[in-house]
């Protein structure tokens, strides 16, 4: 993750939105879904959050 980054949940979900209603193609959705999820696992694995220790 670089320095300055913009994180926001808000953002996020605002994109997800705005993109259901401006095409709405559900494939198009599903990637856009799985493009935050994934970025979301790259946020906690630079935080060190995958640790067992902390899941667990």
């Amino acid at each position: 993750m670089s320095k300055g980054q913009d994180i926001s949940i808000a953002k996020a979900k605002k994109a997800i939105t705005d993109y259901k209603k401006a095409v709405g193609q559900p494939e198009g959705l599903a990637e856009l879904m799985v493009f935050f999820c994934e970025r979301a696992m790259g946020f906690s694995d630079d935080l060190g959050l995958d640790d067992e220790g902390y899941l667990g």
